[in-house]
């Protein structure tokens, strides 16, 4: 059992409290009712701006997240990233961003190419380097990719989606998690891009 900042209390040992990358969530691995509260609210945290705060100033004296699981200044970076909302700071930040479009889509060589019509435009196109065995880059990834998204969506930047690959049979799943991130955020948020 250990005790983080605020008093509040991550019960973790060898056998429980991860969830299947191996990150602490607060549980205790039993799988009952609260165990499965507590990896729900895990995955919501992972886009709340209040949690990110939380984690910052945990990993400022610990080098860790609020329940443990190691970060890098990378991931402290990004969380900033989203406790701020770029963009919208400051007169300057927020006009500045209303004209220069964020490129999503299915394809990199595709979202390259619509951005080549677009001066100035924003893609994804700086992934760190991840480690691990290859469900664990692909999670990191997924994260990475996701609270890169959240920030644009809201810079207040427009959004332009080239869709999907038509070479390809079935929709991969970052453009599918892209999709239904924009979806949700503009149910949220309607007219935000």
């Amino acid at each position: 059992m250990r005790v983080g900042l605020g008093g509040l209390v991550s019960i973790n040992n060898e056998s429980g409290g991860e969830n299947i990358d191996n990150r602490n969530y607060g549980g205790d691995g039993s799988g009952d009712m609260m165990d499965m509260a507590l990896r729900v609210v895990d995955v919501i945290n992972q886009f709340n701006p209040i949690a990110h705060l939380m984690d910052n100033v945990s990993f400022a004296f610990t080098g860790s997240d609020r329940l443990g699981n190691k970060m890098s200044l990378g991931d402290a970076w990004m969380k900033s990233a989203s406790v701020i909302p770029i963009g919208r700071v400051g007169v300057f930040g927020s006009s500045a961003a209303k004209g220069v479009p964020t490129i999503v889509g299915e394809g990199m060589k595709r979202v390259s190419m619509e951005a080549a019509k677009h001066p100035g435009s924003v893609i994804l196109n700086n992934m760190p380097k991840l480690t691990g065995a290859p469900h664990q880059v692909t999670s990191q990834m997924m994260t990475y990719n996701r609270q890169w998204l959240l920030q644009q969506m809201r810079s207040g930047r427009p959004v332009i989606n080239i869709g999907l690959d038509p070479t390809r049979g079935t929709p991969g799943i970052f453009y599918q998690m892209e999709q239904n991130m924009m979806k949700n955020y503009l149910k949220l948020h309607p007219g935000a891009f």
